[in-house]
């Protein structure tokens, strides 16, 4: 359908067109499976309209991938709950994660701002825990609450998932190294991208609103390790950090040591929710956290390997009924 009406072109204009006209056919049929399609083909347009960011792009589409976490928000996360498809929301989640990452790197670069480096470290983090099922569902008020396709667990396993990755990267040394190398600066040409970020910071602010009201209401914290209290301090240290390194005091020592101590807090975290609760999945994260925490730090430092095989031993433990989890 898309190449009846791609004449002639740019390949991202294809794929774009092409996302779009499957999408509008899984509205119709309400099938996961072109939901998933028309996501891959967009997010590959996605892509290849980044690459020609510098181009003689029409203003039509370039607003379109400037605006891409909103259009992804809008068109596929309603299109989760209309399919109750627990794989399509979090696909789409990690791609409008993937495109507000995107978006807030750029402008981080064309303006050189402290304050818009923090918000690619902690937006993505927060909005994805913040988030609530009643944002798209309003046809689906009616339900009971115990229904089984409610997804905030999915977008909080992807905060969590974010964390992860993110703390590990940060957590090498080299990238806090070259200062002026890192944080260059180009000419600020991407100011509309900071509608979509506004849009999700409000939908985050309103969510964590919403978070603490909840907590105040039960006056105790839930007895996991990783709680929406310990989210929020990991995700206010990492942010303040890149914040403090960039606008006031390079840290180049400071910097790796607590995204370090982040990334192996995160990995006892994750252990201890999955012994507490008896999580496989929660349980496997965390050791897999750990050991590849441990390794890429030998790697990286060239230390010692004995004290390196004292935290890669083996792990034993069981849940409340008696399970082993290893």
């Amino acid at each position: 359908m898309s190449q009846m009406f791609h004449q002639s072109g740019n390949l991202y204009e294809l794929f774009l067109v092409w996302g779009l006209g499957v999408l509008a056919m899984a509205y119709g049929l309400e099938l996961v499976s072109l939901g998933i399609l028309a996501l891959l083909l967009l997010t590959i347009g996605y892509q290849l309209g980044t690459l020609d960011w510098g181009g003689s792009m029409p203003s039509g589409w370039r607003l379109v991938l400037q605006q891409m976490p909103l259009v992804l928000a809008g068109l596929w996360l309603p299109l989760a709950y209309r399919c109750r498809s627990r794989w399509l929301f979090g696909l789409a989640a990690a791609a409008v994660t993937w495109a507000l990452v995107g978006n807030l790197l750029v402008l981080a670069r064309d303006y050189g701002s402290g304050w818009l480096w923090a918000l690619a470290v902690g937006l993505p983090p927060a909005w994805l825990w913040a988030y609530g099922d009643t944002l798209w569902q309003w046809r689906q008020r009616r339900q009971p609450s115990g229904t089984s396709w409610r997804f905030q667990p999915v977008s909080r396993a992807l905060a969590v998932a974010y964390l992860a990755g993110m703390t590990y990267l940060l957590a090498f040394h080299g990238l806090w190294r070259d200062y002026g190398t890192i944080w260059g600066r180009s000419q600020p040409q991407s100011w509309p991208m900071l509608v979509s970020v506004m849009v999700l910071s409000v939908v985050a602010a309103l969510g964590w609103v919403a978070i603490l009201r909840q907590g105040w209401q039960q006056r105790q914290w839930p007895s996991w390790a990783l709680h929406s209290g310990t989210v929020a301090g990991v995700i206010v240290v990492a942010a303040g950090t890149v914040l403090w390194h960039r606008q006031l005091m390079p840290l180049p020592l400071w910097a790796p040591l607590i995204y370090n101590l982040l990334l192996f807090g995160l990995a006892l975290g994750l252990l201890r929710d999955g012994l507490a609760l008896g999580s496989r999945g929660w349980f496997w994260s965390g050791m897999g956290l750990l050991v590849v925490g441990i390794l890429s730090r030998t790697l990286e430092y060239n230390t010692d390997f004995i004290a390196e095989g004292v935290g890669l031993c083996p792990l034993w433990g069981s849940d409340d009924r008696g399970r082993n989890l290893v």
